[in-house]
């Protein structure tokens, strides 16, 4: 869906120092609470005939100020939730806001100062606490959740993703968009778009809270940094490892690249899902599948069809992953051996604890 609006080139950066510049992996971009509040009043504001849709009528007033429409462009094709019409829906909108504040924070700042914000721009982005410091206080501050979409070809990887949007199951494959590549070469990562791959947000709520679960499926070029570089893995707050289960090549090209991600000891959580379900396939690969998981220390693969169901308990997986990872980070040789060491350590904090009391209790008896 595209109002009528001039089409521009993109804003030039903003004259003040921004938080991400220096943005480590493991942090996300996404929107403050004041500027946050303001696009969900924006919304209820614009929809005028209170359908809960903004239409390409009140997107057109909505943006009339603005030089151009900010989601405009096959890159926005299918990233977010949609009506059948085209229309925004609320969580479509936040979806869209989120993934374009966690890409390209620069838009989201110029775009709420073409809207109307009054509040002060400079904090209108934040920049989220490392991922260690939150899982350090057992509590999520972030609301921009990333999740890498990695498995074979024909796996159905894009199925996934169409599904989580609530897209039809046989959806054109000319429907597809055009999607973004990561490239790296710093310290934090700049998007840029590339045929091939492709990003999608659903917005969720979670203990009265909205968040936004963003889904990158990478291109065959930009596969490689996942499974090599710690630095592209962990911006990633869940791995999503898909494979067909009707074949026993696709299972074992996904549990290869589950390998690769463990060898690198990253502590990302891993989710291995068993996609078209609902095909005949050979029970030693099932068996096989949930032995390889076991060695892993992980659940065994999540089963899925898409074309029989929907992808709401992938969705609410997912959250409880980014919400409580620890069961889905793969048991590596180095985390093995850290375990094994706390269990001595225990064990040895027990026997120095006892024989301390019965030499104490040996001594007041003597």
């Amino acid at each position: 869906l595209s109002p009528t609006l001039p089409s521009q080139p993109q804003p030039s950066s903003l004259l003040f120092h921004p938080p991400w510049a220096h943005r480590l992996p493991d942090q996300v971009t996404e929107l403050a609470p004041s500027a946050l509040s303001f696009v969900q009043d924006i919304f209820h504001q614009h929809d005028q005939d209170q359908d809960g849709l903004l239409d390409s009528i009140d997107l057109s007033e909505l943006f009339s100020a603005a030089p151009y429409f900010p989601w405009e462009g096959a890159k926005w094709v299918d990233s977010a939730e949609a009506s059948h019409h085209g229309g925004f829906t609320f969580n479509g909108w936040m979806s869209r806001w989120a993934l374009t504040t966690m890409l390209e924070p620069e838009t989201s700042l110029a775009f709420l100062l073409y809207l109307g914000y009054l509040g002060d721009i400079r904090y209108a982005v934040q920049l989220s606490k490392r991922r260690g410091a939150e899982r350090t206080k057992g509590k999520l501050d972030r609301t921009t959740l990333k999740v890498v979409v990695l498995g074979p070809p024909n796996a159905g990887k894009s199925a996934v993703l169409d599904g989580v949007l609530g897209l039809p199951f046989n959806k054109p494959k000319d429907c597809s968009p055009s999607v973004l590549q990561e490239t790296q070469g710093s310290v934090h990562t700049q998007a840029e778009y590339h045929p091939g791959s492709r990003m999608v947000a659903k917005t969720l709520e979670k203990e009265s809270r909205l968040f936004s679960l963003t889904l990158h499926e990478p291109s065959p070029e930009s596969l490689s940094p996942y499974l090599c570089s710690e630095d592209t893995i962990q911006t990633c707050d869940v791995a999503l490892i898909v494979y067909d289960q009707s074949n026993s090549q696709s299972r074992q090209a996904a549990f290869q690249m589950l390998n690769r991600l463990t060898d690198m000891d990253c502590s990302v959580p891993c989710l291995v899902v068993a996609n078209k379900s609902d095909l005949p396939c050979d029970p030693v690969d099932v068996s096989l599948a949930v032995d390889e998981c076991n060695a892993l220390g992980l659940p065994p693969p999540m089963q899925l069809s898409l074309k029989i169901g929907d992808t709401s308990s992938l969705c609410s997986l997912l959250m409880e992953i980014a919400f409580d990872p620890f069961p889905y980070v793969p048991d590596t040789p180095m985390r093995k051996a850290a375990k094994q060491t706390r269990i001595l350590l225990r064990k040895v904090a027990v026997y120095v604890s006892v024989g301390t009391t019965v030499g104490v209790i040996g001594v007041v008896m003597w």
